[in-house]
């Protein structure tokens, strides 16, 4: 074929170190694509009336394009077009060639750089900054690691547990006593170390699964997350993993070190008499357990548990599709709107989903406010962080804006 006569109708062009990968089947069978970018190691899910576009993208044209959809029998290849090349450009997968691409691109870059105030609000309050590439360091002592998590030494450690709980059973009222007398500036001091302990065991549990599983591990570092400093290991790699349980395992392996840690704690507790060696592992238990079972097993949020439950259900991007399908049930109850769903599914599970949608919205909601609420009582920072706070909900939410559009494009 030519080249497009017209330069309004040329296609922007896609990059070529862009990789389309099969993944597993979603839990209807259906076949699902992934695209790969290696320069920010990001993973976009394709629907497969997205990767028949893109397999024809290369005829340069928007007109060819749609004439060739037409024929591969794509319902609105017109529309399956635009939405793609907006997905394509927003994402910068492609680089504009017409004038109006380039002029759309352009537009967008401006109106991001002179949002200042939201642009800052967005640094403060959510930022990554990798400090280390582990992944030799990883791979040359992972053979040491594996001698300790032999059958013979897990059992070992189950038994040591086991007996440390019933240690402490036997002393309980010393156990919580110890609680209470770690509730001061003194004890969050001691907490605050003991979870940075427990976070770099946490992220080496991540990353040693992940190169002992076949995926690489790009960086480690610091990050930022609603105003919370904490620790993260880049594992997108594993989402190329074909076995779901070795995702699964990934994905665990951080609370698996913290509750191993907890075990040995525990127990260490119950042996020592009254001194620093035990106030330390009470900090080292407790700080374990709680940071495991309240924050990293929490389906609502972003963290292992959610993950894992993911690729338990086989269901990749599980919170955005189900809070799409919220909106979707929303505008359908509450505004009338007769619209299809974002996705088939089948009832039982689209109401499921529904509600796993709206409990993320209201946890993410409970957080914010709770958040503000604890640091408006630190001092001048805290004030300021909880005013931030507040802006990051009016300015940067999404769902608040997404529904806000919704309201616009209500028809009268």
């Amino acid at each position: 074929m030519g080249p497009p006569s017209d330069d309004e109708d040329l296609l922007p062009a896609l990059r070529e170190d862009l990789s389309i990968e099969e993944t597993a089947p979603d839990v209807s069978g259906a076949t699902q694509w992934r695209l790969f970018d290696p320069v920010r190691q990001r993973f976009f899910m394709l629907s497969q009336e997205a990767v028949t576009v893109l397999s024809l993208w290369g005829c340069g044209s928007a007109k060819r394009l749609s004439a060739l959809l037409a024929e591969q029998g794509v319902p609105d290849p017109v529309e399956a077009i635009l939405d793609l090349r907006q997905f394509l450009l927003d994402e910068q997968l492609a680089t504009p060639l017409s004038r109006a691409d380039q002029a759309l691109v352009a537009s967008r870059l401006q109106a991001r750089q002179s949002q200042g105030l939201v642009q800052w609000l967005a640094l403060y309050l959510a930022w990554r900054k990798p400090l280390f590439r582990p992944q030799a360091f990883l791979v040359r002592t992972l053979p040491s690691l594996l001698t300790m998590v032999q059958p013979v030494m897990l059992l070992l450690w189950g038994f040591l547990t086991l007996f440390g709980l019933y240690m402490v059973s036997r002393q309980w009222d010393a156990f919580t006593h110890d609680i209470l007398d770690l509730i001061s500036w003194q004890g969050l001091v001691s907490y605050a170390l003991a979870a940075s302990v427990l976070k770099v065991l946490h992220e080496l549990g991540h990353a040693y699964t992940a190169v002992h599983a076949g995926a690489r591990v790009s960086s480690m570092g610091v990050m930022v997350s609603m105003g919370v400093p904490m620790l993260y290991t880049d594992t997108t790699d594993v989402a190329r993993l074909p076995d779901a349980r070795a995702r699964m395992r990934v994905a665990m392996a951080g609370v698996a070190a913290e509750v191993w840690l907890a075990g040995l704690a525990l127990l260490l507790w119950a042996l020592v008499p009254q001194g620093a060696v035990r106030g330390v592992a009470m900090v080292l238990a407790t700080s374990s357990l709680a940071t495991s079972l309240i924050i990293n097993l929490n389906p609502l949020s972003k963290f292992d548990g959610y993950h894992a439950l993911s690729d338990a259900l086989g269901m990749e991007n599980l919170q955005a599709r189900s809070q799409a399908l919220m909106m979707w049930w929303l505008r359908k109850v509450f505004l009338g709107w007769r619209e299809p769903p974002p996705e088939a599914v089948r009832p039982q599970q689209g109401r499921a989903m529904v509600a796993y949608g709206a409990l993320c919205w209201l946890y993410r909601l409970s957080t914010y406010f709770a958040m503000a609420g604890a640091a408006w009582f630190l001092g001048q920072w805290g004030i300021a962080t909880a005013i931030l706070l507040g802006a990051f909900f009016l300015v940067l939410w999404r769902p608040w804006h997404q529904w806000r559009r919704t309201l616009a494009k209500a028809p009268s």
